[in-house]
């Protein structure tokens, strides 16, 4: 990630072609934040991944007992992994 100065930060984003790039902001040689552009987002993309999702979410559950909610519950990173020999 590229780092520049705070006064050259309207400069950079005034420039369409650096509004792909994510820098780090500094002021007087220490950081003091982030730029990180938004990316525009092309739904048909979007909705191809979401039915990449679907389809490996299918494959996984192929001959398995588990639900989709249970499978998505396993997935739930704010609760602990049940491990194979959890009652």
């Amino acid at each position: 990630m590229k780092r520049i100065d705070v006064t050259e930060l309207q400069e950079k984003i005034s420039n369409s072609a650096a509004l792909n790039e994510s820098l780090e902001v500094e002021r007087d040689g220490c950081l003091v934040g982030y730029f990180l552009p938004i990316k525009k987002k092309d739904p048909e993309k979007i909705k191809a991944a979401i039915d990449r999702l679907d389809a490996a979410i299918e494959h996984a559950l192929a001959g398995s007992t588990l639900t989709r909610d249970e499978f998505a519950d396993l997935l739930d990173l704010s609760k602990p992994f049940p491990l194979p020999y959890d009652d």
